[in-house]
């Protein structure tokens, strides 16, 4: 078997993909496009291997030395290696959709023009102990690994799972998962093991939940909408769903905003807790949003009242069983299980002419593209956001008409 390969392209998962002399696909962890490299076989199956990188013959010039210490550990970024990433990813990701749903794509463009910030981006992030280290996954492994100068997480977070540790390691926990998310300033955490009891207490530790018990200042956690035009400061329940990275979240929000008519009729399906919706609902003609999650749906009604928001309204609805009939402009953001019985029946039905769909996964979105382009939709516009910087997750925004 040849060791010596020519990269071609990049996968989302920041794997190069080369092919040997017998036509047999090989990807080699962390090789960048255009690169040549000494390989070494690390998994062998019936149509293609697995490699890692035992020597590069060529780099690449979008080749970096690594500013992330954890980098060749942690399963949790993927392009430490490249400053080029974000442009990786898009070409991968447009190359999967084109690939699975076999629908004429226009062109991508970036959603935001500026590079997106690279640190500090990840206001929530759940760790695991082991009894020994806590930190994230190792990469395609379940072994944890100590992470505590991880370079996406806010560095409210990093100090307070430092804390986190001191308060592990003095106790006799042996396994326990513990997630931090920014509160205002300080930090909230959620987790089932009261060995974190002490920190309810400690500076930058705005309040705990342990199992169903809260300790600490506070019972909620702060986050911004935007309604009208201004920024409003709100309180969600912790550990409730929230996007991770704040600024490209508010870049989604507004580019929603502008495709949304004046004056129309709007049903947004997967609406969590009104994040993209009270960005855009004051200048509709009415708004009905529908959500599985009862506490995203509380929440979300708790805030509109807050607001003195009409012309919304928040049903709890399963909608991989049921889908309520839809207006003519349609915007959903499902989970990366996709929208597959919400495409089928905008599809089907004739009420429906405009849909801005937001996904956090290139595969389950091609899958419904292809549904929603049989049923007599045109793909508008395709734009990428890097949600996650540095990571193998993107993010992307169709809009579509009939």
């Amino acid at each position: 078997m040849e060791n010596k390969v020519k990269i071609r392209t990049v996968t989302l998962s920041g794997d190069g993909i080369a092919n040997f002399e017998s036509g047999k696909t090989v990807f080699i962890e962390g090789a960048l496009t255009g690169e040549e490299v000494q390989i070494q076989i690390v998994e062998e199956k019936k149509k293609f291997a697995l490699a890692k990188i035992d020597h590069i013959i060529s780099a690449s010039p979008d080749r970096t030395e690594s500013e992330c210490v954890h980098s060749k550990s942690c399963g949790g970024c993927s392009f430490w290696h490249t400053d080029s990433h974000f442009q990786l990813k898009q070409e991968a990701a447009y190359q999967t959709i084109q690939r699975i749903s076999k629908v004429t794509l226009p062109r991508f463009e970036s959603l935001i023009d500026e590079p997106v910030p690279d640190k500090g981006w990840r206001v929530r992030a759940t760790y695991h102990w082991d009894g020994a280290r806590l930190g994230f996954h190792a990469k395609k492994s379940k072994t944890v690994i100590s992470a505590y100068e991880c370079l996406v997480v806010a560095p409210q977070i990093r100090e307070a799972v430092l804390n986190a540790r001191d308060a592990f390691r003095n106790s006799r926990t042996h396994l326990a998962d513990a997630r931090f998310e920014i509160d205002g300033d300080d930090v909230f955490i959620t987790s089932k093991s009261f060995a974190l009891k002490k920190l309810a207490d400690a500076p930058g530790i705005s309040g705990l939940k342990l199992q169903d018990k809260f300790l600490g200042k506070k019972e909620t956690v702060s986050t911004k909408i935007t309604y009208k035009g201004i920024v409003h400061s709100v309180e969600i329940p912790p550990a409730q769903f929230r996007q991770a990275n704040d600024f490209v979240n508010g870049e989604i929000a507004t580019f929603v905003e502008s495709q949304v008519p004046e004056k129309s009729d709007v049903s947004e399906y997967f609406c969590g807790f009104g994040n993209l919706t009270f960005q855009y609902v004051a200048k509709t003609k009415s708004t009905q949003a529908f959500e599985a999650s009862s506490e995203s749906i509380s929440t979300a009604k708790s805030i509109a009242k807050k607001l003195n928001c009409s012309k919304l309204e928040f049903t709890r609805i399963d909608l991989f069983k049921v889908v309520p009939k839809p207006t003519e402009i349609v915007v959903m953001d499902p989970p990366r299980a996709g929208a597959q019985m919400v495409s089928e029946r905008l599809a089907s039905g004739s009420e429906c002419r405009r849909i801005i769909y937001i996904s956090c996964d290139p595969a389950t979105l091609a899958r419904d593209l292809a549904i929603l382009v049989g049923g007599g939709f045109e793909i508008e516009t395709l734009k990428f956001a890097d949600m996650f910087p540095r990571t193998a997750h993107i993010e992307t925004i169709v809009v579509l008409n009939r």
